[in-house]
C-alpha cells in the first residue's frame, strides 16, 4: 500500500507499506521514500547516505491505498 505524505511538483514523498515477517511475527512496516524530478524521471534523493530511506513500524493500513494484488 502506498500514501503521498507531501507533494511540490517537482518533490514528493511516498511513504510504502509493507507487511514483514520476523520470529514468527507479522508486522506491517513502512518506507518513506524523498522523491524530486531531475531530467525527466523521478530520482532518490538522500541527504544522509546512512539512512537514505526513514523506516517505521505501523498498527493499520489505514489511509493507505492498497496496491498489487488482493
Amino acid at each position: 500500500a502506498f500514501r503521498i505524505l507531501g507533494y511540490t511538483g517537482d518533490s514528493v514523498v511516498v511513504d510504502m507499506a509493507f507487511k514483514g515477517h520476523s520470529q514468527g511475527k507479522t508486522f506491517l512496516i513502512t518506507m518513506s521514500y524523498p522523491l524530486v524530478w531531475v531530467d525527466g524521471d523521478w530520482r532518490l534523493m538522500v541527504s544522509d547516505a546512512t539512512t537514505p530511506i526513514n523506516t517505521s513500524i505501523i498498527a493499520t493500513l489505514d489511509g493507505y491505498t492498497p496496491w498489487g494484488p488482493p
